[in-house]
């Protein structure tokens, strides 16, 4: 009769559970820079305001035309004040257990939402900045992806 001894299992264990520990940490490291990276997209969707379209009052209040050739042109949003540009970042990475990683990232100005989706009661169009930006991030969230995994398993 054939026997078969097995040894190392000790130390394939704690080797595994290295790996997975690593394999965690560069999920982390993914789901933050991948945010940081998705924010600047989004900011980049955003159309510079166009010289002439500011005014300023005899009171000293500015306000800027959006009518005419000052109005946001598809599929990009024109920047007016630079509120909701400037808002627009990672809020928070959270762990979600067993290699589980999550990231918010997006504006913090409560008329975003407007500006992404559009509204019907004003009929404004939608100006899609954060799902435009995280479409034209995925080329550096692959290479980023594809860096970190490999840095951590060597």
């Amino acid at each position: 009769m054939a026997e078969v001894i097995v040894t190392g299992i000790v130390d394939f264990e704690k080797a595994l559970g290295l790996t997975k520990e690593k394999a965690s940490l560069a999920a982390r490291q993914f789901v933050t820079e991948g945010g940081d990276i998705i924010a600047d997209s989004a900011k980049e969707q955003f159309r510079a305001r166009p010289a002439g379209s500011r005014t300023v009052s005899r009171t000293g209040r500015v306000y800027y035309k959006a009518s005419g050739p000052y109005a946001s042109k598809r599929p990009n949003p024109t920047i007016r004040t630079g509120n909701t540009r400037n808002s627009i970042r990672r809020a928070y990475v959270r762990d979600l257990g067993a290699g589980k990683w999550e990231s918010g990232t997006g504006p913090s100005t409560f008329y975003a939402p407007y500006v992404e989706f559009g509204t019907r009661y004003i009929h404004a169009p939608a100006f899609p900045f954060m799902a435009n930006g995280t479409r034209n991030a995925e080329d550096r969230l692959k290479a980023l992806a594809e860096r970190v995994f490999r840095e951590s398993i060597e």
